[in-house]
């Protein structure tokens, strides 16, 4: 074993003991040889290794060496030591941990909330996840209690996710009786609101009191903005991402049909800061018909449409090169009626109908004529087709996607069964469907579903509510947890679509819940952080 590798935390003890790096090497690989499941898995904790170190089998080889009988050291407080070396160690501590040396003394209290270390809690958080987080500005802007915070809250979301507490943390209710659609922005922060007359409203919702603010307010009248997709862009340091507006029908009586474009970027910092909109694109599609759902990714704009005649088909354009005059887009025609769209990383469009799932490549023409589609099309032949055998998959029940360099992934619901799609980067490779969770009692039909990337919230026609929760590997699923011990909690007032509320919107980042109903809108937080002390949350989290 090379004493590069070894973990700063035993270095720390071999300072103190006296003991020589290639010594440490020899006991370090002692110890991994009989502990290789502690040292491969548990973070490094100084207590709990130095007692390994005591115990092993290789102990009383090296009693000599890490105790000298000629040498009598003093004894030392933990608080006497170098600032820079206990800061290193309180780096190496889980949360709970951090949280418990903060009630021993004034000295540890000070350290347990430096930014060095909560700097450290937020890397271990997001590197055990899944799919990926990203924060609204760069890492070097947050202060330390705001990492503080945004790393609990998240923990405090997963905690309370799984709980089976059925008290609500947090509640709040908007009325806003002319809200025609929502759109919540990943990492649960911000609700976008979409009026009749083409306005967007922003709600902070993490504000200490939620007003809307407006986002877009259009010169003339618009359509109602009942659809909203994002594209983020990565690039930016500050959340930036691309906003399309969409209305859900579009009549022969009714003005043409616009495809609205915005950039949308955050400017402040913190609980000062807020979303401002300029627009990008503007331009005519004389489609007639109803639009199914809409997707982005960068340029590429896509929306499922269905005509009057009930023809069924995708227009995917690339919005960047497109006007009023000339539009450059692909369209597609399949032979089911679509009920969600997500677009791959190379621009491949995944097409999910109520029994199957397709792909399709995406062949931008340029310069075609504003016209709408053929009344007798052909129909588009996709690369790949996986049918469902007659297991309906419910509207609302496909995921946002989250790549990594191998696939895409994707969860769905069908039936009584929560399935894993994983699409491969490669073309060359077929997309690969697994088993996730099987949830009992469920009556298709009779429920809405919000699915994401490791949650899954399920409302029943009783109003009572399941919270389910599964895994991914980075290849592939891990074991899931059987379907007996998902959360089941029954929320009198929260509406659901049997009383004319649309389908739920779930962060799962930050376990926040919307619902938009006939009178306006309900947001639900399921995270303890909201309920509970830092204290009594770490109590639940042991349980």
């Amino acid at each position: 074993m090379s004493t590069d590798t070894i973990p700063q935390s035993l270095r720390f003890i071999a300072i103190l003991r006296g003991l020589s790096a290639i010594s440490l090497s020899w006991l370090v690989q002692s110890v991994t040889q009989h502990w290789p499941g502690y040292y491969d898995v548990k973070p490094i904790n100084v207590k709990s290794v130095w007692n390994l170190l005591n115990t092993s089998p290789v102990y009383n080889k090296f009693r000599d060496l890490i105790y000298p009988k000629s040498v009598d050291f003093p004894r030392h407080k933990f608080t006497t030591l170098p600032l820079d070396i206990v800061l290193e160690i309180v780096k190496e501590l889980d949360w709970r941990s951090v949280l418990t040396i903060r009630r021993t003394c004034k000295y540890l209290e000070e350290i347990s909330r430096t930014r060095i270390v909560w700097c450290s809690q937020y890397r271990r958080y997001v590197a055990q996840r899944t799919f990926p987080l990203y924060l609204e500005e760069p890492l070097e802007s947050y202060s330390a209690a705001e990492l503080e915070r945004w790393v609990l809250l998240r923990i405090s979301a997963d905690l309370g996710w799984n709980s089976r507490d059925t008290k609500l943390t947090r509640i709040h209710r908007f009325k806003q009786k002319v809200v025609t659609g929502i759109f919540l922005v990943p990492g649960g922060r911000w609700l976008l609101a979409g009026l009749e007359d083409g306005t967007v409203l922003a709600y902070d919702l993490d504000a200490a009191t939620i007003t809307p603010k407006p986002l877009i307010q259009p010169k003339a009248k618009q359509h109602p903005v009942y659809y909203m997709s994002m594209s983020r862009d990565l690039s930016s340091p500050n959340l930036t991402f691309t906003l399309s507006l969409s209305p859900c029908l579009q009549s022969d009586s009714s003005p043409p049909l616009i495809v609205n474009i915005w950039r949308v970027t955050l400017v402040g910092h913190g609980a000062t800061a807020q979303l401002t909109a300029t627009p990008l694109k503007i331009f005519h599609a004389h489609d007639i018909g109803s639009i199914g759902m809409t997707a982005m990714l960068g340029n590429l704009l896509g929306r499922s449409m269905r005509n009057d005649e009930g023809i069924s088909y995708i227009d995917i354009f690339d919005w960047a090169k497109s006007t009023s005059e000339a539009h450059c887009k692909a369209t597609i025609f399949p032979n089911e009626i679509i009920d969600a769209i997500r677009f791959l990383p190379d621009g491949r469009l995944l097409a999910c109908s109520a029994k199957s799932f397709a792909i399709y490549p995406c062949v931008i023409a340029e310069g075609l004529q504003v016209t709408a589609p053929i009344a007798i099309p052909k129909v588009t032949e996709p690369l790949w087709k996986l049918p469902f055998n007659g297991v309906r998959i419910l509207h609302g029940a496909l995921s946002d996607g989250y790549s990594d360099a191998l696939a895409t992934y994707f969860v769905v619901s069908a039936g009584n069964l929560i399935y894993g799609l994983s699409v491969p980067r490669s073309v060359d490779q077929s997309p690969h469907l697994c088993e996730l969770m099987e949830v009992d009692g469920l009556q298709p039909g009779h429920i809405t579903l919000a699915v994401r990337s490791e949650k899954v919230l399920i409302q029943h026609r009783d109003r009572s509510i399941y919270r389910l929760v599964f895994s991914w590997a980075a290849r592939g699923v891990k074991d899931p947890q059987p379907f007996q011990t998902y959360s089941s909690v029954t929320w009198n007032d929260f509406p659901t679509t049997c009383n004319g509320a649309r389908l739920p919107l779930l962060d799962e980042e930050t376990g926040r819940i919307i619902q938009s109903a006939r009178d306006g809108i309900v947001v639900v937080d399921t995270a303890l952080l909201y309920m509970y002390t830092l204290d009594k949350m770490e109590e639940l989290s042991t349980q």
